[in-house]
């Protein structure tokens, strides 16, 4: 008998490996690194010694997954991550802006064995892709006791993400960058990467801070100092960046795109993405908001890592008591 589950990944993050770890937890499991197409054969001969094999996104592996079913015997979990199943031309952005990739990811949410969404934004567009998918909501989860309150002041307004030119509005770096240099007084900050980010910060305001990368002790602290977390995005299908940065107390300024609203739920302000003048004024009330011990209720209550492994688990399980 082979392995039970095989994950297969394009590369590693955060929510990536904690599934990964909980799939670990209760089953025998292999992760597979797809990186080009000349890992199809190798990919085969691993499903085949699978018992499942669980897809984190619905890209090309996971059409290959379904579509070779008949030959590896291996039933198929998809996790639908947001951009995989995405189209957002004006900002470069998303795998359905190519009527190819569409029909072999409709092809392979119609005929896997269980999609998870992880939000019910990307579950709309999964569905709207294969209206007969098997699919439906299993949010990221959050561990409370890994991102903490703090107990120190806190000022400011924070964002995480890579900066360059793919991401400048799709992440609203520039309307956190111009609302910055309408509240001259106020610290912001920047962490994520900028090894790309070319002449994009050039010019930017005196009280505006950009680290780069920080190792996750470091960026909990920095979510402790915050009183505010920015997430300005055109799209997000869920957010987990704002999510950590809400468990931490960070009262949340959301733009209406994606799953943001979905996520904070009502807690702290949501604004018009774009809108420089409504963001400013949003910033100044979460500025002096006492939202944050409501933020972290509201990720604690909703995203719990234990929901999500539970459920995870559980699929898994249910596949293998139909697997081969």
């Amino acid at each position: 008998m082979g392995r039970e589950v095989l994950v297969v990944i394009p590369h590693h993050a955060s929510f990536i490996d904690q599934d990964i770890r909980i799939m670990e937890s209760e089953f025998d499991v292999g992760t597979f690194l797809y990186r080009d197409p000349r890992d199809r054969f190798p990919l085969l001969r691993e499903l085949h010694r699978s018992r499942i094999g669980m897809a984190w996104f619905v890209l090309g592996y996971a059409y290959a997954m379904v579509l070779t079913r008949p030959l590896t015997g291996a039933r198929s979990l998809l996790i639908a991550g947001g951009w995989d199943v995405e189209a957002l031309p004006e900002h470069g952005y998303g795998e359905m802006r190519w009527p190819k990739r569409r029909r072999r990811t409709a092809f392979a949410l119609a005929r896997a064995d269980r999609t998870l969404a992880v939000s019910a934004y990307s579950l709309s567009l999964l569905q709207g892709i294969a209206p007969q998918a098997f699919a439906s909501v299993l949010y990221h989860g959050f561990d409370p006791d890994q991102f903490t309150m703090g107990n120190g002041d806190r000022v400011g307004v924070l964002t995480v993400a890579r900066v360059a030119p793919e991401t400048w509005s799709l992440k609203g770096l520039n309307t956190f960058l111009a609302a910055a240099r309408r509240l001259p007084s106020i610290p912001f900050m920047i962490v994520g990467d900028t090894s790309r980010a070319g002449a994009l910060l050039e010019g930017r305001s005196p009280n505006v801070i950009v680290t780069g990368p920080l190792s996750q002790s470091e960026l909990v602290g920095v979510y402790q100092r915050s009183q505010v977390y920015a997430q300005l995005s055109g799209v997000e299908s869920f957010g987990c960046s704002l999510a950590e940065a809400m468990l931490c107390g960070c009262v949340p300024v959301v733009s209406d795109r994606g799953a943001l609203p979905e996520v904070v739920g009502g807690v702290g302000e949501t604004v018009p993405y774009g809108d420089v003048t409504t963001t400013v004024e949003a910033i100044r009330r979460a500025l002096s908001s006492d939202d944050g011990h409501r933020a972290r209720s509201r990720v604690r209550t909703q995203f719990p890592l234990e929901r999500r492994a539970a459920e995870l688990v559980c699929e898994a399980r249910r596949l293998l008591g139909e697997a081969k």
